[in-house]
């Protein structure tokens, strides 16, 4: 039997703002249903990396990732709600659902949000973030 385990770290990691945070995905459907139901809205671009699948939604500011089943974490998926000021976006609020092993889990997660929290602090005290723009030669 699989163990389902959701997890949801609301991210205060700007300004507190009087819009209530967005709710955890719901893990009830499983894996396969949930990244189908992402897969498929309208609007959504799909990406593939190494070890897992993005579903960006540009429309409702969300990105579901989806492990591979060579990411040690998988099953699982990431839903990112994403907050935009200006040009820039972070993951605003973070959720998820393990499927599989939660620490392995975790350790993904975390890497997510820490990654986040680490690029809007560059943000916040103006130091660049990204690769450097690069010269002409």
């Amino acid at each position: 039997m699989r163990r389902i385990a959701a997890f949801a770290l609301a991210a205060p990691l700007l300004a507190a703002s009087a819009a209530a945070a967005p709710a955890a995905l719901d893990c009830s459907p499983g894996f396969d249903a949930t990244r189908k139901a992402a897969i498929e809205q309208p609007g959504v671009i799909p990406e593939t990396t190494l070890d897992a699948e993005w579903a960006w939604s540009a429309s409702n500011s969300v990105l579901d990732i989806f492990t591979l089943p060579n990411n040690p974490a998988h099953p699982g998926v990431l839903h990112l709600v994403l907050d935009k000021e200006g040009f820039r976006t972070w993951a605003g609020y973070l959720s998820g659902c393990a499927f599989g092993d939660s620490g392995k889990f975790n350790g993904w997660m975390a890497s997510y949000r820490d990654l986040n929290r680490s690029a809007i602090e560059d943000l916040k005290q103006g130091r660049p973030v990204g690769p450097p723009p690069q010269q002409p030669e």
